[in-house]
């Protein structure tokens, strides 16, 4: 990829035109994996205290090319940056936590994320939002932990044995 489809697919993920970022995904030579000089991907981009725009996610999770657990250099998942994040803008206004707040909960819906994944302090999502004070975090992973518990996927309901057994003709 080149410096300007780099700064092309940058410049989507940062913006607030999903129908220009859906164009960018279109193009099937752009390298939807490539990080930036922290080794954050475009989730993490998305979530970030700095720049915020939520309404891009789910896009990128519609595209599937971006592992939703990807870690960046320093071991952080876009899920856990969403949580620092948070702690990072507690005093930037209610409309900055209101989209951090709304990417937080758009990574914690997605089935694919990983809610035991640990940075590489050995620490998880929820362990992180608990040390850094987050009550809405904490709660809402607690309630998705357990809703997951409550509700496995298929596969698990029925054992393996009678997950394949369905499968046969």
């Amino acid at each position: 990829m080149n410096l300007h489809e780099e700064f092309r697919l940058a410049s989507a993920v940062c913006s607030d035109d999903p129908d220009f970022l859906e164009s960018i995904l279109a193009d099937k030579s752009v390298n939807v994996r490539e990080r930036n000089n922290n080794g954050d991907n475009r989730m993490h981009i998305c979530v970030d205290s700095e720049v915020v725009h939520p309404k891009m996610l789910p896009i990128l999770q519609q595209d599937g090319r971006i592992d939703i657990n990807e870690k960046n250099d320093h071991g952080i998942s876009p899920f856990m940056k969403s949580i620092y994040a948070m702690y990072l803008s507690r005093d930037r206004g209610e409309q900055t936590m209101s989209l951090l707040r709304e990417g937080f909960d758009l990574l914690l819906k997605d089935p694919k994320l990983d809610l035991t994944a640990t940075n590489r302090d050995g620490h998880d999502a929820l362990a992180i939002a608990k040390t850094l004070g987050n009550d809405y975090a904490v709660n809402a992973i607690t309630e998705e932990l357990q809703y997951r518990i409550d509700n496995p996927p298929e596969a698990t309901k029925k054992g393996l044995w009678g997950f394949f057994k369905d499968l046969m003709p």
